[in-house]
């Protein structure tokens, strides 16, 4: 019986110091939500006022986006100074919100099981089975207007 107590506590702590030291993966699930003042809602888009939000400021931010009674859940990304994205913020897998890891410049889910998207909502790696939707963007002079 010793022998069966040995190895069942020699597995555990092998097991519980495999990647100990490792750097975090991510600094997953901090995205915030969008300025309410910052955005215009339209029949088929939304637009960003650039000028009047300071989460987009910068590339590597990002924010959450919902549009009021449409059921519409989005992250928009900058990824650099004019580059953007629009994306559904639930996860394909089983409906968890997605943030953006700026580290990495992906999309992850905030679940146990951490699927991954690239920036154009293909899976990078699951358990998601399919990708995230990504919407058309137009930006021009201080303004985003993302279409569904």
């Amino acid at each position: 019986m010793l022998e069966k107590s040995a190895m069942l506590v020699g597995s555990i702590c092998l097991c519980g110091s495999i990647g100990a030291d490792d750097p975090p993966e991510s600094t997953c699930c901090i995205t915030p939500e969008i300025e309410q003042e910052c955005l215009t809602f339209n029949q088929n888009s939304i637009i960003i006022d650039l000028g009047k939000t300071v989460t987009l400021q910068k590339s590597g931010q990002a924010v959450y986006v919902d549009y009021p009674g449409k059921d519409l859940k989005m992250i928009v990304v900058r990824e650099k100074k004019n580059r953007y994205f629009a994306l559904s913020r639930l996860c394909t897998h089983g409906g968890q919100a997605i943030s953006y890891v700026p580290e990495r410049k992906k999309l992850q889910c905030n679940s146990y099981n951490h699927s991954v998207f690239n920036l154009d909502g293909s899976v990078w790696k699951g358990p998601a089975p399919n990708a995230i939707r990504s919407f058309d963007i137009i930006s021009g002079d201080q303004r985003l207007e993302i279409f569904f």
